[in-house]
């Protein structure tokens, strides 16, 4: 395959990032920069997508059959709606093109795994867009617990949010979002599963408040090795507040801390070496994680490099959130099953 056609469906917040990306990706000028070309866009709304003036030359579709139909693209980029992700992945993906699909992969197990089945079924090229796989401070923190510098990884705690998302207001749409479960902690629990492998079991507690529908959880997983995580997630802080992250790994002989309020972004402790020793700087994110994801499919589909993310691990992400709402539901704890 030479040049790689790109088209997105969906010109909203992702829409406008991953465009961003694409274009980063272009206009690298680094030798081994792959080959690739976003040439077209599909959205009801163009007409009020003004970030679109710094692309001119996209070609401009109201839906994503009329994109595909033209045959001008070999990928489509999916970044509408959680709830509209099936029909759109069926739609590029009986057309014979590449699909990369914004997270979570679908609003429920069961429309997560008729995505992956229809995936299989054309045989195209897939991947969902977990961007924290891609976040060079979490793949290090990874990198080291793994490796046995902080012994057996047995416990982990992860904080994601700030104000509730004001970018689009289908999000507030616990129905169409899943809320701060599903849209956001997804991210975590893509990551801890990635770490420490499937989950068993889930507890949860969750808040929703105010007027605006403010949303907070606090969610404990149990791995089928027997290591626990609490994942908490935030759309419940004040307007204009910033957007946080935090991650901590304890294994049987260390330590892991990241927060994305220090200068210094990764710190590890281990036995025997000195309290408060800084060995990983900070991220300059440049290119940025959503820049890498890309990078990554792209490499895929043109190299035939493989993927870090299967459709089997975003169908296992949906299940654990799903499992995560019945639990902060019925204030019981929930088996995990996909």
């Amino acid at each position: 395959m030479g040049r790689l056609r790109v088209g997105i469906v969906g010109a909203g917040f992702m829409g406008e990032v991953h465009a961003r990306a694409w274009q980063r990706i272009r206009l690298a000028s680094t030798g081994s920069s792959l080959d690739v070309e976003l040439c077209a866009i599909a959205d009801v709304e163009l007409g009020g997508r003004t970030w679109l003036a710094e692309f001119p030359w996209l070609k401009k579709y109201e839906s994503a059959s009329e994109l595909v139909r033209a045959g001008d693209v070999d990928v489509v980029d999916v970044c509408v709606p959680t709830p509209a992700h099936r029909e759109v992945v069926e739609i590029a993906a009986s057309g014979g093109k590449a699909v990369l699909c914004e997270k979570p992969l679908a609003a429920s197990v069961r429309e997560a795994q008729q995505i992956a089945e229809c995936v299989a079924r054309y045989g195209v090229p897939f991947m969902t867009a977990h961007v924290v796989r891609f976040f060079p401070e979490y793949v290090t923190a990874r990198e080291t617990a793994l490796s046995g510098e902080i012994g057996i990884p047995r416990y982990a705690r992860a904080f994601r949010g700030g104000a509730k998302p004001a970018w689009s207001p289908w999000l507030g749409d616990r129905m169409q979002s899943g809320g701060v479960i599903l849209d956001t902690l997804v991210h975590d629990f893509d990551y801890l599963r990635w770490l420490f492998g499937e989950v068993r079991r889930v507890s949860a507690i969750s808040l929703r408040h105010g007027p605006e529908g403010r949303d907070h959880a606090v969610v404990v997983l149990r791995f089928e090795n027997d290591a626990i995580a609490q994942v908490e997630g935030a759309w419940s802080y004040p307007q204009g507040s910033p957007f946080r992250t935090e991650l901590e790994i304890a294994g049987t002989d260390g330590l892991i801390q990241y927060s994305s309020d220090k200068a210094e972004a990764t710190r590890v402790w281990s036995q025997g070496a000195r309290p408060g020793d800084s060995r990983y700087p900070v991220s300059p994110l440049d290119p940025d994680p959503y820049q890498l994801e890309i990078e990554h499919f792209a490499s895929h589909v043109l190299r035939g490099t493989p993927l870090r993310i299967s459709v089997e691990d975003a169908v296992a992400a949906v299940a654990i959130a799903e499992a995560a709402m019945r639990a902060s539901e019925t204030c019981k704890p929930v088996v995990v099953r996909t």
